[in-house]
């Protein structure tokens, strides 16, 4: 997402895929059939709701981290 490139995933009940593509990519069952639609909407220029450059930034690894330290921070001193 971050290069501007589409993400097609499975939408699988174990995967985080559909938390963390969400509308900025594709997500689909995992058959044959689903997957190449999906595969041909992307190949003929669909492209997804949202930005998937503006989407992939909020999973930046210094934003992550600050995000997390917030989180622990806020842990340990019993603000959770």
């Amino acid at each position: 997402m971050a290069a501007d490139c589409t993400v097609i995933a499975a939408d699988h009940p174990d995967s985080a895929a559909d938390e963390v593509i969400g509308e900025a990519g594709f997500l689909t069952e995992a058959t044959v059939t689903d997957v190449t639609a999906v595969l041909r909407r992307a190949l003929t220029g669909e492209r997804p709701a949202v930005d998937p450059e503006t989407h992939a930034r909020q999973f930046d690894w210094d934003r992550v981290a600050t995000d997390a330290l917030e989180a622990y921070t806020a842990a340990a001193n019993g603000e959770w």
